[in-house]
């Protein structure tokens, strides 16, 4: 049976050229939510995995709109997970990412588990959505 770990973690990601303090809260966070859900799920990852991260945004107006490039996001994201659910990140055998902006995003490479879903109808604002896998065909 597949051994997975997913959860949320609220707030919009920093890039990995932020300013060192913020990177470094950004990490803390993701390595916090990490650790509080391998605790719940009982999932400590030791193999090759497959990871996607979901960046969900949901600004008011378009003048709110600032983003990072996705794969500056992702870097600190999957810094966070090193240690925590993962041993390293050099486990990472595949990585699925993609942006969403929007009330109801329709991602065509995640499935809606129950947390995806709980988050999308009660998080009013940004959140990554992050699903670390060993079954590498996901």
């Amino acid at each position: 049976m597949p051994t997975s770990v997913e959860f949320t973690v609220s707030g919009i990601a920093v890039s990995r050229s932020a300013r060192s303090q913020r990177r470094r809260d950004w990490i803390d966070r993701v390595r916090g939510q990490a650790l509080e859900a391998a605790k719940q799920q009982g999932q400590i990852l030791d193999a090759p995995v497959s990871v996607g991260v979901l960046f969900i945004y949901r600004f008011k107006t378009d003048e709110d709109r600032v983003l990072a490039d996705l794969d500056n996001m992702a870097k600190t994201t999957l810094d966070g997970l090193t240690g925590t659910v993962l041993r390293d990140d050099v486990q990472i055998n595949k990585l699925s990412l993609q942006r969403f902006d929007g009330k109801d995003p329709t991602p065509e490479r995640f499935d809606r588990s129950q947390i995806l879903t709980t988050a999308l109808s009660s998080i009013k604002r940004h959140f990554v959505y992050i699903k670390i896998t060993d079954t590498l065909d996901q």
